[in-house]
């Protein structure tokens, strides 16, 4: 019972906020981000909040770039499947949905670091050099994290080590945010609607979205699941959107 009250709540969250955005947010200008770094957590993020920008951006002849932090390897418990393999797999997964969306293999930059431990890592001096020389390497324009206020831990530690970075570089840069999934409990109409934007794909740029997730969703373990881990039903329902939801993150950018 409690669980079905909670995918009823997740799903209430995902149609609001759907409604929020479409009194709210304006269409985001991307013409002045000339080089654009996308913080993914896990292989899959990328796709489920940017795939429609990335498209749009790399019309514009943008340049583009996917910092991926950790392989996903904490997707499903190694009993079910060998760590190493689901990494492996996921690795794969992700090559063949950027080839779908248009983005070069070598713009994916892979820190490799631990799924699920990320929390345990933010204030390790020697993993926020690391982030910071992948960033001041690139020299991005516009970087885009996670929303803090999301329910999974590791998308709110890379905003801390990006927070910790800013504090020991002096590259200029402008930092949104964008939406994957549910909010953590009452902050849904506090995300800064102001300050969001979204990004409408038009019905080619939708297809070759959904193609990409599927990719992801559609290829399975030998136990039946998507390598991505056990996604929920208003996630599912979420990624239909032909929509994309940023935020200004409205730190002046200094990372």
């Amino acid at each position: 019972m409690m669980k079905y009250i909670k995918s009823c709540y997740k799903m209430f969250q995902v149609r609001m906020i759907r409604f929020l955005t479409l009194i709210w947010s304006k269409e985001f200008q991307l013409q002045e981000f000339d080089k654009v770094l996308i913080l993914s957590p896990h292989p899959d993020d990328e796709v489920i909040g940017c795939a429609g920008l990335i498209q749009k951006l790399l019309k514009q002849q943008k340049e583009v770039y996917v910092l991926m932090i950790t392989g996903g390897g904490a997707a499903w418990s190694q009993s079910l499947i060998d760590t190493n393999e689901l990494i492996a797999k996921r690795k794969e997964l992700m090559f063949a949905a950027a080839g779908i969306i248009g983005l070069p293999h070598e713009h994916y930059i892979q820190l490799g670091w631990t799924d699920g431990e990320l929390m345990d890592i933010v204030n390790k001096p020697e993993k926020q050099l690391e982030f910071v020389r992948i960033i001041e390497s690139i020299k991005p324009y516009m970087i885009l994290t996670p929303h803090p206020f999301e329910i999974i831990d590791d998308h709110n530690a890379v905003n801390v080590i990006l927070n910790h970075s800013m504090k020991i570089s002096n590259h200029k840069m402008k930092v949104f945010y964008y939406w994957v999934h549910a909010v953590r409990p009452l902050r849904g109409l506090i995300l800064g609607w102001t300050r969001s934007f979204i990004v409408s794909l038009d019905k080619e740029e939708h297809q070759i979205k959904r193609r990409a997730l599927d990719t992801y969703l559609k290829l399975l373990t030998p136990f039946n699941k998507p390598y991505s881990g056990e996604l929920y039903k208003s996630l599912l329902f979420s990624m239909k959107w032909n929509k994309e939801l940023f935020f200004d993150a409205n730190f002046n950018s200094k990372v």
